[in-house]
């Protein structure tokens, strides 16, 4: 994960945050200014950037990405290492932001879209707190070999269609 990150500062008393992971090839920008307009005052959104990795599914090709695609099959092989060594980060971003920001684990939600919403909806169900939620949107389970149960974790799946 890139340093960089778009950040919407509360404009009340910060009572609770978003970390919010956008798509394969997209960056926190855009994310920031349609989240802006959609949080109440008390919230604070981080809208983190992927670094550019070489992504097998562009040929090697340097992509913004939390972690390396194959295929768009989510019946192919994953990769696991890759996948869980931006789980190990997002988990240290949640750490660092919750303790820093001194708001609760529990007003937390981690959220994404495409491949961020993957990457966020497995970092939250394997989170060693609890998250107030996961948000994710056209997304997909990754690991699903390896979740643990997680009914204490409200999750919601978005889907558009046209």
């Amino acid at each position: 994960m890139s340093e960089d990150a778009f950040i919407v500062a509360p404009t009340k008393k910060h009572t609770g945050t978003v970390i919010f992971l956008h798509g394969l090839g997209e960056n926190g920008e855009n994310w920031k200014q349609t989240l802006g307009k959609m949080v109440k005052p008390n919230i604070k959104v981080i809208c983190l950037n992927a670094s550019k990795i070489p992504l097998t599914l562009n040929k090697g090709f340097p992509t913004a990405a939390w972690f390396d695609l194959a295929s768009l099959d989510e019946n192919k092989m994953e990769d696991d290492k890759s996948i869980l060594r931006a789980v190990d980060k997002l988990h240290d971003t949640l750490d660092e932001e919750i303790a820093s920001s001194k708001v609760a684990s529990t007003k937390t939600v981690l959220a994404g879209f495409s491949q961020g919403g993957a990457l966020a909806m497995y970092a939250a169900l394997t989170y060693h707190k609890r998250l107030a939620g996961v948000a994710v949107m056209s997304s997909w389970p990754v690991l699903r070999h390896t979740l643990p149960d997680v009914s204490a974790t409200p999750v919601v799946v978005v889907v558009g269609g046209g």
